[in-house]
């Protein structure tokens, strides 16, 4: 509950600030269900559940701010060609940027969509 939280902060920061999002892997670790048990948060257990008359009313706090993808030169080959075509006007200098732009892709074994 606290992991997807803060994951959402960081996001909703970066986007609003400017940086690129970060790359959050999720933590590792027991996944404890946490529950509500006469006003306080305890720790969701039959044992807990059986011993109060209370009603007990699960947390659940899934992630609400779903990451973009990380852009990477293969993401934004198409466009970038299409503007660079745009802007040159001689052919023979589309095709050699064209042609280093995909070698460079296969060199760094980057697959081109």
């Amino acid at each position: 509950m606290t992991q997807t939280f803060w994951y959402d902060l960081l996001i909703e920061a970066a986007r609003t600030q400017g940086p690129p999002e970060p790359r959050l892997d999720p933590l590792k670790g027991h996944n404890t269900p946490l529950a509500v048990i006469d006003g306080n948060v305890q720790v969701s257990t039959p044992i807990m559940r059986r011993t109060t008359n209370q009603p007990v009313e699960p947390i659940s706090r899934p992630a609400r701010i779903v990451p973009t993808g990380v852009r990477t030169l293969s993401t934004v080959m198409d466009e970038y060609l299409v503007d660079m075509r745009l802007k040159l006007d001689v052919l023979n200098t589309q095709k050699k940027l064209t042609r280093w732009n995909k070698q460079f892709l296969d060199v760094m074994e980057i697959p081109l969509r």
